[in-house]
């Protein structure tokens, strides 16, 4: 929560005694026609800041540059939360900063709102919409509204699905605003992971077209891992420690630990270093502490791995996450919860997971790994493929996309 969220929030307690919410963030800008004729893929993203991508960040923008690659249309990025600076624009040097109507081939448009309004977003008849996130699907549809109300026309929209988003949050007006987004219109829907994709069929969603892609290990952490050489592995824990994202399951973790080390006097000896968040360190039991490490550089976090005996990496959701593949793909042996349709022992060898993760059961699988065997460094997975993971998926977009328009 930031300041101004906060302050609303403080407002509102204050005038009527509750909260709500501020769903400005939902609101798109003035939408006015383009002189613009040609088609022109739209990449809705929260920031173009390099030095955010990870994960998911990081996987939206390989689909977009290989969806751009393979059509050939105009692209446009179109940042939604994070203000454009001259610093980020510089690091794409294909792309010219635009403000309003543009006929660029490349172009990036800063879409933040400046004191409670997003600036006027000029429209194609063309126009294509690729949504990131939820909250950028929700804009991207209303703004297919206003372009069928300029021109008729009822272009879907492409949707990059990286998890079950509406499960961040509580049942509440999050979730179903989050939800409803699955249902907006014509919807192509490019889905993260198979197991995400198993959890999605199961609500029966009306998807127009539907393809499911399987992670691949950042290119960075790979060039980390293909020129190691085997190292002594320490009487390590690593834990992906994010106490600030529920899903990342950070209190259930600490609990395990904490009855592990008690329960196990060999666990007394051993490192626990929490990686991801900055947080403060945390006593597991007298002398035994979990040190926060933060987040890490990608070569100091592969090297850390290379050098660990035992990762845990708990996510409440139907998506894998990348934690325990990229662990269990440097030889720690990894703890992590399986979660309906997941179940990531089928993944590695080195890999643990735990049907039913109550403390007593992680703690369990804790003392498992430490009186356990080291795991093995795995160079020959899938999961290294330097293949495009999106090639035969934006080939047939391609063509459903130019099928779709030519009915128009």
């Amino acid at each position: 929560m930031d300041m101004k969220e906060l302050k609303t929030k403080i407002n509102n307690r204050l005038k009527y005694g509750c909260d709500i919410e501020d769903y400005s963030y939902l609101e798109n800008g003035s939408a006015v026609t383009s002189d613009g004729d040609g088609i022109r893929i739209n990449l809705l993203i929260s920031t173009i800041d390099k030095s955010r991508m990870y994960g998911g960040l990081s996987t939206a923008f390989n689909f977009f540059f290989a969806l751009a690659n393979e059509c050939g249309f105009d692209v446009r990025i179109i940042v939604t939360n994070v203000p454009v600076t001259q610093e980020t624009a510089d690091s794409y040097p294909d792309y010219k900063i635009v403000n309003s109507d543009s006929s660029d081939h490349k172009q990036i448009f800063d879409y933040t709102a400046s004191g409670g309004k997003r600036p006027v977003i000029h429209l194609r008849k063309n126009d294509i919409f690729l949504a990131t996130f939820w909250t950028t699907m929700y804009l991207a549809d209303s703004l297919r509204k206003e372009q069928k109300m300029m021109y008729g026309v009822d272009h879907p929209a492409i949707y990059l699905i990286q998890d079950y988003e509406p499960g961040f949050y509580k049942w509440s007006s999050e979730y179903m605003l989050a939800e409803s987004t699955y249902r907006a219109g014509k919807i192509i829907a490019v889905i993260n992971s198979n197991e995400l994709n198993g959890y999605l069929k199961t609500f029966n969603y009306n998807f127009m077209n539907s393809y499911t892609f399987t992670p691949r290990l950042n290119r960075g952490l790979k060039e980390v891992l293909i020129n190691s050489t085997e190292v002594k592995r320490e009487n390590r824990i690593i834990i992906y420690g994010r106490p600030f994202n529920g899903r990342n399951c950070f209190s259930l973790i600490i609990a395990a630990l904490k009855e592990a080390v008690a329960r196990d006097d060999k666990l007394k000896s051993w490192e626990f270093l929490s990686i991801g968040a900055e947080h403060k360190n945390i006593e597991l039991v007298p002398g035994v502490t979990l040190v926060c490490k933060g987040k890490l550089s990608i070569a100091d976090y592969g090297n850390l791995m290379l050098g660990t005996k035992a990762g845990i990496s708990l996510m409440c959701s139907p998506h894998p996450s990348y934690p325990p593949l990229e662990m269990a793909t440097f030889g720690v042996k990894t703890i992590t919860n399986s979660f309906m349709t997941k179940d990531l022992s089928t993944f590695s060898p080195n890999i643990i997971s735990v049907d039913d993760p109550t403390i007593g059961n992680l703690a369990d699988a804790v003392i498992e790994c430490c009186h356990g065997e080291d795991g093995v460094i795995d160079r020959t997975s899938g999961y290294l493929d330097d293949n495009d993971q999106f090639t035969s998926i934006v080939k047939d977009i391609h063509k459903v996309l130019l099928d779709e328009i030519s009915k128009l």
